[in-house]
């Protein structure tokens, strides 16, 4: 690696770094008037991460899914091991006050009992997570547009403002300045013909329709998690606050071996008629606002009662409910864990935490580039009859359970 790569390398970290944290945001998903201060909540309860952490002469460690990189069939970048009691699972996305108090039925090594209550404060948590995380992601970009635009126009609005006094004092500058255009390299922004016959007025108009395209970008996409995410956080308020909680339709199963990863969080799916031509909407008379279904989903190891899994969506959410009741006609088990594996892995793997054990497990059956593969591809498209998308590997294999691994 060269100095200039080195240099390189460290102004992309550097500026990786500042909009990180400038991408950072601590709010309460509840918002109203008994927020109190802002903690590091966790998406995945403490006494659940105690289940799949493993102790190592650093502390104890879990492992995140989606750190697994890939490129050319090649892994390169393997999970790093985090501590669970200062990183793993923690954001910033709930106070004191309602972390304690909304959550209390699903923590303190209360029971699953397959109440609806529980069913839906596990989906609210998992929602959250991902609402929060989509919107530090698009702060990111968005603040990342800025930067550039600010680094693109500041040296060319400089440029400007010099040409236009040096133009006054220097007959033929015009002339001049085109001609030596001719030999300057301008990484493809304008071609040769255009600064011959424009100069600088070339150059500088393609990086005003630079400017222009990068604050649409930004427009479009801080409207997104706005169009999307905001009215169905409205929608789960409105269920917390009159405890009607059946207005999620859940699946709820749980696996009779307890197997030590953990997931919280939503996708949305993309649902296609079987010829491939056109997405399906059901009801365009009561869906006026449609978008992509939103599918929540929860894996829960218990101590020894085995692994919760539960999959929500909002009753009115045709769409969703028609994805959920495909899940639900799986009649073989190992197809249901399939798709149930194909979710995480490529829908939810940002917030998957797994044992590092079980993926050095994984890691010896040569099955870690498999996962890799389908953590970077996105979701294929559902279409409308066929079975859901079902993944390669099986991570409900009871070789991977803690009574195989002997965790």
């Amino acid at each position: 690696m060269t100095q200039f790569d080195e240099k390189y390398n460290d102004e992309v970290s550097k500026h990786f770094s500042k909009h990180k944290k400038q991408s950072r945001i601590k709010k309460c998903f509840c918002e109203n008037e008994d927020c109190n201060k802002i903690i590091d909540a966790h998406s995945i309860s403490r006494s659940t991460l105690k289940r799949i952490k493993d102790t190592t002469s650093s502390g104890e460690k879990v492992i995140v899914l989606s750190d697994v990189k890939i490129d050319n069939g090649n892994i390169t970048n393997a999970p790093s091991l985090k501590g669970w009691a200062e990183e793993a699972s923690v954001f910033n996305g709930f106070c004191g006050f309602h972390d304690n108090k909304i959550f209390e039925p699903i923590e303190n090594s209360i029971p699953f009992n397959k109440t609806e209550e529980q069913c839906f404060l596990h989906s609210y948590r998992s929602f959250a997570v991902t609402y929060h995380k989509r919107k530090e992601q698009e702060n990111f970009l968005i603040n990342s547009l800025e930067d550039t635009i600010t680094s693109v126009k500041t040296p060319f609005n400089e440029l400007s403002n010099a040409i236009d006094g040096v133009k006054e004092r220097v007959p033929g500058f015009d002339a001049l300045l085109s001609e030596q255009l001719k030999h300057i390299d301008t990484q493809g922004i304008v071609t040769a013909e255009e600064l011959k016959k424009d100069g600088i007025g070339s150059l500088l108009n393609k990086v005003t329709s630079l400017e222009g395209k990068l604050k649409q970008g930004k427009e479009s996409n801080s409207t997104t998690h706005a169009l999307i995410f905001e009215p169905l956080k409205k929608k789960l308020a409105t269920i917390l606050s009159d405890k009607e909680f059946g207005k999620l339709k859940y699946i709820v199963r749980v696996e009779p071996l307890t197997f030590p990863f953990a997931t919280a969080g939503c996708f949305f799916a993309k649902i296609i008629d079987d010829s491939k031509n056109s997405f399906v909407f059901y009801d365009h008379q009561t869906q006026h606002n449609l978008t992509d279904p939103c599918i929540i989903l929860t894996i829960v190891p218990e101590n020894e009662k085995g692994t919760i899994i539960i999959l929500s969506c909002f009753q009115d959410d045709l769409n969703a409910c028609h994805f959920l009741n495909k899940l639900a006609d799986i009649k073989v088990k190992e197809e249901f864990q399939k798709a149930i594996s194909a979710i995480v892995l490529n829908a939810c793997s940002d917030n998957t935490f797994v044992n590092p054990k079980l993926w050095e497990k994984i890691c010896f059956n040569d099955e870690d580039k498999i996962i890799a593969k389908e953590i970077s591809k996105q979701r294929p498209l559902d279409t409308f009859k066929q079975p859901p998308y079902l993944s390669s590997i099986n991570l409900f294999n009871p070789k991977y359970s803690i009574e195989d691994l002997k965790i």
